[in-house]
């Protein structure tokens, strides 16, 4: 028993131990697989722990390095697995890049838990990108999804694909997140996903945009439960679905159950299988938004509110329609029904003359029937309409550095399809004809509909070109509109000019250029814009600005009901508006301000508004309605007329307004002042004016103050005109006599001035001013001789003509080859605006060109201005309205054809050099743009020309010829080269013709001599001499041959002359003039192609014999020969004239009629000596007489 009882101890241990371990495991101290942390240079993860360790660093950064098994978590944390990373009290908020790899079998189970994915809570902003997730389990008790538990505003799931299973007890189930504030792009699910209420395929709930994705799993739930999306709040748009099933109770929709009043779903379908109770719809269950441009086509099952797109409709569905024949639903709470064939046909979505229901086309790849438009974003084969990835129809690649160029109006259309792209404008673009687009509702916003989805988050360039004649008239709160409806924080928007701009909306959020900003605006314009809304948020650029808005103006007309301004209707807690202004016709019921309707928290520095403000109830101000933020260095002199809290600069102030001045007349009924109609303290909010001074006339009946009409709050250093004001007292401030007002001792001399306690700051340090700051300045001539703001009089108020501009682009008697030239300019000072003029004859007779620009010193001419190649004259005139001020006038050349190609002259062509730094000879061309710059290339051929050396000639001269001298030594070797010319306009012409040379500086050697050989004897007067060819680069070689008497080859040679040849191998030869019989000497040397002469071949001899030998004598021991000599011997010795060949015997021939064979056979016979040959004979047997020997 005890022996028991200790393995029993001993096995508790063990397992305890292994528990301890496996708990270890989960998250042991982990080093990541490399990086920092940062978005540069993230941690990279390569397992899962390294997945898990993510949790104790929820702000950094992280990338995996590959794909991740997550098949252990199964194991972890006594069963409930993978801890999710991020929670509600530390939430993640770094990023994460999956980077194309997956993460397979991770295991969650926390079913009293919410909040639970990989990623429980996901802050604010956060991007989490390119990921998949493959066979994941999931449960909780809420809010679950694969990738996310929930998003938080503005975060943003890109390029990430889910499937497994995900499910909670009660709510908010998702295939990628469970709750979403923020937005997905490019992705998509095939998970199964289970819940009760909010159940998506994607999204269990979503106020976020849900853009280019999809899903292809099943659904299950009891209310709100879609395809999707349980519970879409914002923008769904080119997404679909494909559910096997989508099963629930209430609010059941293929793509999604519950469309809230501000959601909107645009260029999407479903062909989900959807069965449900009540609120069953094909696309949707239940609709209180926007459906547009939309259809279903799946089976669709309920027992009450049951539509084959819609189960109940209760706003706008436009444009839709779905299959009465695969649904079995032959109605619907909106769209308009069709028969398979239908659906799957063209026309149907195409042909508006044709097809019952289609309000305007679908934009179709091939633009088919009716469809005008190129965003191309639905195709159809032979079935059903499907979505296609946009590809935008201009050139560029979408990079900061490479935008794409937009061209017209279709092109400004497909933005919204690229929201992270940049874009740049490369044209004037007339937009006339959105006026007929969307059945006559217009221009699409860019963007979603509300300020919490996808906006648009790249740059847009305009160039300074502009877009006229844009066009919204939305018959509804479409929630966001403008040019853009939200501009997201990383957005940059600068240099875009709208003319003629129509936006009209049944709602707020309303602006010429966007609905909302939270990214950057600077240097645009809106010239003549019509805004209006019904709602609140209405400006003349943006409805409501979270952002920043730089040296940006408007003029035209702006109405709505609350928070409207000339510029911004509602400026946001740390917004910025700077150096901006509006000239604006404006009404409203409540905050409405010349600029801004309502500056909550926001910032305003150096800027106006002139016009006027009329009709208000509540708050109306020249500058701002109602001020809670900061006001400073702006003006206002627009009249404005309301009922109660009315001020020329501001209505209500509860902010600071410092530095500040209102000079347009104030009209109203209860507190009414010529700068504040109130100035007020509420709470922690107490308003202050300080240095800050109103002239205009000021009317009222209650609360009626020259400068202030109640005050609360602080009021110092500030004065009112109680002359021109018709007012004597007011609730704050120091009343003066207009002289005084004109006076500078009035704001800077304390001692002097009743009221000022401490001086404004003045240019010029005046009296007591002692600041360098420099923001006031006087002038009897400037402001109504009042004072001025210095760094916006110049702009927006009276003042001196404006100086003169100083030209820099195109510099004085400049040549080049761009017929669309760039002019820049340093701008006139006071100057509003300046005429760029550009003429052909010095005295502008007759102009080629003239534009009025406003704010810019530079000016690109557009391609339908190019001006023809000639001499041109230009000027600058600076303008405002007291005057004009011209620059100098200078000249430029447009040349825009290239030069000839030069003539090359030496070396020739093929030529061969001995010199290895060679002089280059080429004929110069004509040209008319100077200098001309040719540029001289020398190099090697292989193939193709690679480069050695090259050089730049630089002449005004276009006649005779140039020369240079190659400065590099050159090896042997064979050398081409080519010359170019580049005129003063900076036209590069043709290559001349490439030319060949070769450098040899090496002597060939001395040939070798082949015959006549050394000593050889010939009978042959003309011989013929042979050599062998030597081996040479420099072609032809020719060969110098002497022949003479004497081996020293002294003057006069016997004979002498030159053969050329070609050719390397073989040999060479030559025939001698006739030489008389002797001995001679002869040699052979080689000069080749380049001027190397070699050294001379040795010295060979011949000898010339052209007379033949004779017999001088004959001896023979006897003359006879008889019978008694039988059996003897006969000797013959032959003398001749001259040496003989001794090799050879001589032919001894005898009489036949003597012996009978005509020879005798020699016994011997040998040459004793070069002349003399004896042969001796046997002649036994000759018993004849010999008669002679030959």
């Amino acid at each position: 028993m005890r022996k028991f009882t200790i393995q029993l101890v001993l096995l508790t241990l063990l397992l305890l131990l292994a528990a301890i371990v496996k708990l270890l495991m989960v998250n042991p101290a982990i080093a990541f697989a490399g990086g920092s942390g940062t978005p540069e240079d993230p941690y990279i993860i390569i397992d899962v722990y390294q997945l898990q360790a993510m949790k104790d660093n929820p702000s950094a950064y992280y990338a995996l390095g590959a794909d991740i098994d997550a098949s252990d978590t199964i194991n972890w944390n006594g069963g409930r697995g993978f801890e999710p990373v991020g929670s509600l009290t530390s939430p993640f908020s770094g990023g994460f890049d999956g980077r194309g790899y997956k993460i397979y079998n991770l295991f969650i189970n926390r079913q009293t838990e919410d909040r639970v994915g990989l990623f429980g809570v996901v802050d604010n902003w956060v991007v989490i990108k390119n990921l998949r997730m493959e066979n994941a389990s999931i449960a909780a008790y809420s809010r679950a999804g694969i990738i996310a538990g929930i998003l938080r505003g503005n975060a943003l799931l890109e390029n990430c694909f889910s499937d497994g299973q995900v499910s909670t007890v009660t709510d908010y189930a998702g295939g990628l997140v469970g709750g979403s504030n923020g937005s997905l792009l490019k992705c998509g699910s095939s998970a199964n996903v289970r819940g009760r209420n909010y159940v998506g395929g994607l999204a269990g709930a979503i106020v976020g945009s849900v853009i280019d994705s999809s899903f292809t799993g099943d659904v299950t739930g009891e209310n709100s439960v879609g395809g999707i999306a349980g519970y879409s709040g914002n923008e769904i748009s080119t997404s679909w679905a494909a559910a096997e099933n989508v099963n629930g109770k209430n609010y059941v929709g293929g793509l999604v159950g519950y469309a809230y009043s501000s959601s909107f779903i645009i260029d999407s379908y479903s062909l989900s299988k959807v069965s449900g109770t009540q609120y069953v719809g094909g696309l949707v269950g239940y609709n209180l938004g926007y459906v547009i441009n939309t259809y279903s086509a799946g089976p669709v099952v309920g027992t009450s509110n049951v539509g084959g797109l819609i189960g109940a409709n209760f706003w706008k569905v436009l444009n839709s329609f779905w299959d009465i024949e695969n649904s079995g639903q032959s109605s619907s709470s909106g769209g308009t029904g069709k028969t398979t064939e239908n659906m799957m046909n063209v026309r149907t979505f195409t042909d508006n003359t044709w097809s019952d229901g289609l309000l305007w086309p679908w934009d179709f790849v091939g633009n088919p029937y009716e469809d005008t438009r190129f965003r191309d974003r639905w195709k159809i084969d032979s079935g059903y309409p499907f979505l296609v990835s946009p590809v935008f129809s201009g050139t560029g690649s979408g990079t900061i550095d490479d935008p794409f160029l937009i061209e017209n109006v279709e092109q400004l259309d497909e933005v919204r399809d690229f929201r992270f792209s940049h874009f740049a404008l490369a044209n004037n673009i007339d937009a006339t004809q959105t006026m007929g687009w969307n059945g006559w509702f217009g221009f699409f916003p860019i963007g979603p509909i509300t300020s919490f989805g996808l906006g648009f988050s790249g740059s847009f360039n305009g160039n300074g070109h502009t877009i006229e004649n844009l066009f919204e008239n939305w018959d509804w709160d479409l929630g966001s509109v403008g040019l853009f409806s939200v501009l997201d924080n990383s957005a940059k928007i600068f240099d875009v000019v709208l003319l003629n701009l129509t936006v009209q909306t049944k709602g707020g959020n309303a602006g010429g250029l966007a609905g909302t900003n939270r990214g950057f605006v600077e240097r645009c314009r809106i010239f003549g814009g019509t805004i209006s809304g019904s709602g609140s948020n209405v400006g003349g650029v943006v409805g409501r600005n979270l952002g920043t808005i730089k040296q940006t103006t408007f003029s035209g007309t702006v109405s709505g009901s609350m928070e409207v301004g000339g510029l911004v209707g509602w400026n946001d807690n740390q917004a910025w508006i700077i150096g901006s202004g509006a000239t604006v016709q404006i009404s409203g019921n409540s905050y409405v301000g010349g600029l801004i309707g309502r500056n909550y928290f926001g910032n305003v520095f150096q800027s106006f508004s002139s016009g006027n403000i009329t009709q208000a109830t509540y708050y109306a101000g020249g500058l701002i309605g109602a001020n809670l933020g900061s006001c400073e260095q702006s003006f206002s002199n627009a009249n404005v007329s309301g009922v109660q809290g009315v001020g020329g600069l501001v209505g209500a102030n509860y902010g600071m307004v410092l530095n500040c001045y209102a000079s347009g007349s104030v009209t109203g009924s209860l507190y009414v002042g010529g700068l504040a109609g109130s100035n007020e303290v509420s709470g922690a909010l107490s308003g202050k004016i300080r240095n800050s001074y109103s002239v205009g006339p000021v009317a009222g009946n209650t609360f009626v103050g020259g400068l202030v009409g109640l005050n609360n709050g602080e009021v110092t250093n500030s004065f009112w005109d109680n002359e021109t004001s018709g007012q004597s007292s007011s609730a704050g401030g120091t009343g003066k006599t207009t002289e005084n007002m004109k006076n500078v001792r009035t704001y800077t001399d304390n001692t002097w001035s009743d009221g000022l306690t401490i001086p404004w700051d003045f240019l010029g340090n005046p009296y007591e001013d002692i600041e360098n700051y420099d923001i006031w300045d006087i002038h009897s001539t400037v402001n109504s001789g009042y004072p001025f703001l210095v760094s916006l009089w110049r702009e927006y108020s009276p003042g001196p003509p404006p100086t003169k501009p100083n030209l820099y682009l195109p510099e004085n008697n400049a040549a080049m080859n761009n017929s669309t030239p760039d002019f820049e300019w340093e701008n006139g000072i006071y100057a509003e605006r300046h005429r760029l003029v550009i003429d052909d004859n010095f005295d502008f007779s007759s102009p080629v060109f003239s534009l009025e620009i406003i704010g810019d010193n530079k000016y690109t001419l557009p391609p339908e201005n190019a001006l023809p190649d000639g001499q041109y004259y230009w000027k600058v005139i600076a303008v405002n309205m007291w005057g004009e001020n011209e620059s100098d006038v200078w000249n430029f050349i447009v040349d825009t054809l290239p030069p000839s190609a030069p003539v090359l002259i030496l070396p020739e062509n093929g030529e061969n050099i001995n010199d290895n730094t060679p002089e280059l000879t080429w004929q110069l061309i004509p040209e008319n743009t100077f200098p001309v710059t040719y540029t001289i290339a020398v190099g090697v051929w292989n193939k193709t020309f690679s480069l050695i050396v090259s050089y730049d000639y630089v002449t005004y001269s276009s006649s005779g010829t140039a020369s240079i001298e190659v400065s590099m030594q050159l090896p042997d070797n064979l050398y081409c080269w080519f010359v170019y010319a580049t005129d003063g306009a900076g036209n590069t012409g043709e290559w001349s013709q490439i030319r060949f040379f070769r450098v040899d500086t090496v002597s060939p050697e001395g040939p070798t001599l082949v015959s006549p050989v050394n000593g050889e004897n010939m009978n042959d007067n003309t011989p013929t001499l042979v050599w062998n060819n030597v081996f040479e680069n420099s072609l032809p070689v020719v060969y110098t041959i002497e022949v003479d008497n004497e081996d020293t080859f002294s003057a006069p040679l016997i004979f002498t002359t030159t053969v050329e040849n070609w050719s390397t191998i073989g040999t060479s030869s030559i025939t001698t003039s006739v030489l008389s019989d002797g001995v001679y000497y002869w040699r052979v040397r080689a000069r080749d192609n380049a001027g190397n002469e070699g050294d001379w071949s040795g010295v060979w001899s011949f000898r010339v014999d052209t007379v033949a030998p004779y017999v001088v004598d004959i001896n023979v021991s006897d003359n006879l020969i008889t019978e008694s000599d039988n059996g003897g011997t006969l000797v013959i010795t032959i003398t001749y004239s001259e040496n003989m060949d001794t090799s050879v015997a001589p032919d001894i021939v005898f009489d036949p009629d003597i012996v009978s064979s005509g020879t005798l056979t020699p016994v011997s016979g040998a040459w004793i000596s070069p002349t003399i040959y004896v042969a001796t004979y046997d002649i036994s047997d000759v018993d004849e007489e010999v008669l002679g020997v030959d």
